[in-house]
């Protein structure tokens, strides 16, 4: 096992560096990674080094990112632009860097960014650009060019970075710093570490693990802070109870990591596949980024202010019972009985595959989505639904205030609305309605409208075809 010790001094409120960069040779080592991309505007800014730019309103801490590579850690200060701004957004990251003409390393970032090319003149070792939109670029040697990028950043001391880069391909980890409101923070960074049995690293604090694993055993840091898990390996039970402040990126979760995030606050989970059930209980302050959740039994219980963006999760049983203040977008799920008893939920550009979903909640809105499952949204409050498609055999049941605009339902979405509040609008056909309690239902079809002598009082819902 390999221990190393590090400090990160925290801001001291300075200005943000940047700098420009370019890449020589007559080759175009990009061109696949922009192929169809947009550059912005280009112009000649051969002072680039020598400008400062000063954001009063944010601290040095927001403008700083760490460069890990191997053993070396270098600090950048990003630049103040929405470039530099969305790929902070995309931290942590570890990406495999290519090697080119002996003085830069470069990767495709997948996605694109807010670009503003400019010509540098003069490439510096320790400058971090992006060409094109989505290609970032690492130079690690200072020379000429004429070359066009949108800065980033800079390394504030380079000393040491050649060698960590080496000469060939390498990775590279980029991540913010975590800021605890000390002066200086002191990290314990464990490499290419295996742990197992009980609590091996029971009570850490401020400790930086990289491609560690931790085998069969139970509560590897129960009562930890400030833990950073990047490329590990979770085999063993309950291996995070009881932390304050974590960020995990690119690991992988076993089926024996099982209950492995419970009674714990301030997780940022990025790039990561889980493969145990009944994670995350009792927690305040979840964030996940590019997750694969592959068995998400009884898994988000109790826990408030979360928000989840590419995130995959099946057999989903139980998902988000009792949960609150709760973003989601860009998702997928696979399981029922899902978001019951939950609270104050926005969800946009959504695959819910889940019967039961959204009983006894309250507050709730969905946009863009597709929800297929019988029995949706029984016993809700303030359930909105916003140019959504459902699906299942009696939805939207014994709802109050329930609002749908611009919404689709399938041909089995029949006997709707029962003893239901409701205002919707509903584009195309609706199977059936039955005895919906008071509100408006506006559809350009209804096959059938049922109301007996069950209905509740006040009775006196306007239901209409659109002419």
């Amino acid at each position: 096992m390999k221990r190393f010790i590090f400090a990160i001094l925290l801001p001291v409120f300075l200005p943000a560096l940047c700098t420009v960069s370019s890449c020589s040779s007559e080759d175009d080592p990009y061109e696949q990674s922009i192929s169809g991309s947009t550059s912005g505007s280009q112009q000649t800014d051969n002072n680039a080094v020598d400008d400062e730019i000063t954001n009063d309103n944010n601290p040095v801490m927001e403008n700083r990112i760490e460069i890990r590579i191997g053993h070396a850690s270098f600090t950048c200060l990003l630049e103040n632009n929405d470039a530099a701004r969305a790929f902070a957004d995309m931290l942590p990251l570890r990406m495999n860097m290519s090697e080119l003409n002996g003085n830069e390393k470069y990767s495709s970032l997948g996605r694109d960014l807010p670009t503003s090319a400019v010509r540098p003149g003069t490439i510096n070792a320790g400058d971090l650009m992006l060409w094109g939109s989505s290609t970032l670029v690492l130079f690690y040697e200072t020379f000429s060019s004429s070359y066009s990028y949108t800065r980033l950043g800079r390394i504030t001391d380079t000393d040491g970075l050649a060698e960590a880069v080496g000469k060939g391909n390498v990775t590279v980890y980029f991540d913010k710093p975590i800021d605890t409101g000390m002066e200086e923070i002191v990290y314990e960074k464990i490499i290419d570490a295996e742990f197992g049995g009980e609590r091996p690293l029971f009570g850490s604090h401020d400790l930086l693990l990289e491609n560690v694993t931790i085998h069969a055993g139970e509560s590897a840091l129960k009562e930890c802070s400030n833990i950073e898990a990047v490329n590990c390996r979770f085999e063993g039970k309950y291996p995070f109870w009881h932390v304050d402040g974590f960020k995990i990126n690119d690991c992988l979760f076993t089926e024996g990591g099982r209950a492995a995030l419970w009674y714990s606050q301030n997780l940022v989970m990025k790039n990561t596949r889980v493969d145990a059930p009944k994670m995350f209980r009792e927690m305040n302050g979840i964030k996940l980024d590019n997750v694969v959740l592959a068995d998400a039994q009884e898994t988000l219980w109790h826990c408030c202010n979360i928000e989840l963006k590419d995130v995959t999760v099946d057999n989903a049983d139980y998902l988000f019972m009792h949960s609150s203040d709760i973003r989601i977008s860009h998702y997928r799920q696979n399981g029922n009985y899902s978001f019951q008893y939950c609270r104050n939920v926005e969800i946009r550009n959504a695959v819910i595959n889940s019967k039961d979903a959204f009983w006894n909640s309250e507050n709730v809105t969905v946009y863009d989505s597709e929800i297929n499952g019988e029995y949706l949204g029984w016993h809700s409050r303030n359930l909105k639904l916003v140019n959504c498609h459902i699906s299942g055999t009696q939805p939207l049941c014994y709802a109050k205030n329930l609002i749908m605009e611009n919404c689709t339902m399938a041909d089995d979405c029949d006997l709707a609305f029962e003893y239901s509040s409701v205002v919707a609008d509903i584009c195309g056909n609706v199977r059936s309605i039955k005895n919906p309690t008071t509100g408006r239902i506006t559809a350009d079809s209804i096959d059938e409208t049922i109301i007996d002598e069950n209905i509740k009082q006040p009775a006196d819902c306007c239901i209409s075809i659109r002419e």
